[in-house]
């Protein structure tokens, strides 16, 4: 079966400016794909960079607990593990012993729970638009998401004679189509972010917060601006007035995509957003043909259920299957990216009785998954049949952010029945 490259053509971002703070919504091909929040009474850590202060060790974790002025110490492993793009066998800067008391920038990987705190590094990946640096490997590494050969060499070779001050580059997959020029100019910019992040460690008190990476026009501008760009909608003056200023900055070729748009009806409701909401978070996800999905969110994992339904397409049984599980793969990875699911996830599709159409099916969840910004690993399917992949979620899961835990029933989401059987 020919693979037809399924990225979108044409992207919308659409930016509603509330009382508790600001929402975006990422348009594809006119379908919801994101849907982001950013609250002004909370701080996305993920990818924050602080100065912690040692607390004490935790032999049995094979780490240390780190202050870094939250309600919860911190989680540092030891033994860092090389950050995603960067060559597991990459030569590591020489690491010294932690004691308490000790002084150590830490970058944010996982955003705390409830009652948990935060998982954090001391490899340092600092994000530009077309190359994230890494300080602490001296290395060069392409996003899996450009798969052309030719141009992942290209961008390889650039990296290795263009990079400099001891720390390596990962070409984002923005870099894909654009010049050497504009990748070099950003790479100039972050390494010098990087050298001021470091003069600020030298006189700073820990705790001490030293990059954020929490101003939503910033990651607009840096991480969801290319060429599929049609037009970046805003409904209020002043976040417009931000948001041309990071354009300006990471993105100018793109600035004119900004608009201002403070009209009524309300922006969300021109586009149907509230209507896309509204479905988000069911467990039941219809899809074209009467076949539907089913959600499972577990403390763990994931499990998706893909259902024929009353689905009547029938050129034969087994076409008939790789179809619809195919419409369903689309799908999954749409609602992956809405929901923000992260963790494992386990999906059940139609039972497939041939191990080609298995590994077609695979092939086109990986192409599917491109177009997610959060990091897809597709495992494979599992003796029982089912697929299996991992996702590293860019926030909190949207259900918690929309959603909380229902008072009578504490998430059990379900009736106790009485002794009458009532």
């Amino acid at each position: 079966m020919n693979q037809v490259s399924v990225l979108p053509a044409e992207r919308v971002l659409l930016l509603h400016k509330s009382g508790a703070g600001t929402r975006l919504a990422v348009v594809e091909d006119g379908r919801l794909a994101e849907y982001i929040i950013a609250r002004d009474s909370d701080r996305r850590l993920a990818s924050s960079i602080y100065l912690g202060q040692v607390i004490n060790r935790a032999p049995s974790l094979g780490a240390v607990f780190v202050d870094i002025g939250l309600d919860h110490g911190a989680l540092l492993p030891l033994n860092d593990q090389p950050p995603p793009g960067v060559d597991q066998r990459a030569r590591r800067v020489q690491r010294r012993e932690l004691s308490p008391g000790d002084r150590v920038l830490v970058q944010v990987i996982r955003e705390p729970d409830p009652g948990k705190g935060a998982r954090v590094s001391r490899s340092v990946v600092l994000p530009g638009r077309f190359i994230a640096l890494t300080p602490s490997f001296d290395t060069v590494g392409v996003s899996r998401k450009i798969v052309d050969e030719e141009t992942r060499a290209r961008l390889r070779l650039l990296g290795e004679t263009r990079k400099s001050g001891g720390a390596g580059w990962i070409l984002r997959t923005a870099a894909e189509g654009e010049t050497d020029e504009a990748i070099i100019r950003d790479a100039e910019e972050t390494m010098s972010l990087w050298r001021d992040i470091q003069d600020r460690a030298k006189t700073a008190a820990p705790p001490a917060r030293l990059f954020a990476n929490d101003d939503i026009t910033i990651r607009v501008a840096r991480d969801l601006t290319d060429s599929r760009l049609k037009e970046c909608v805003v409904d209020d003056e002043g976040l417009y007035n931000s948001l041309r200023a990071a354009f300006d900055r990471f993105a100018p070729e793109r600035i004119g995509a900004v608009k201002l748009d403070a009209d009524h009806p309300p922006l969300f409701n021109r586009y149907n957003i509230s209507i896309d909401l509204d479905k988000l978070l069911a467990r039941r996800v219809e899809l074209d043909g009467g076949a539907f999905l089913l959600f499972e969110p577990c403390e763990t994992l994931t499990a998706v259920d893909v259902n024929s339904g009353r689905d009547a397409r029938l050129r034969s049984e087994r076409d008939s299957v790789l179809s619809i599980n195919r419409i369903a793969a689309r799908e999954i990875t749409r609602q992956l990216r809405l929901r923000d699911v992260g963790g494992v996830i386990l999906i059940d599709f139609i039972d497939m009785r041939f191990d080609e159409d298995r590994e077609t099916l695979r092939e086109y969840f990986i192409e599917c998954s491109r177009a997610d910004r959060g990091r897809v690993r597709v495992e494979g399917f599992t003796r029982r049949g089912l697929l299996e992949l991992t996702r590293k979620k860019s926030d909190a899961p949207l259900r918690t952010l929309l959603t909380k835990e229902c008072p009578h029933c504490h998430g059990d989401g379900r009736v106790p029945i009485g002794d009458d059987g009532e």
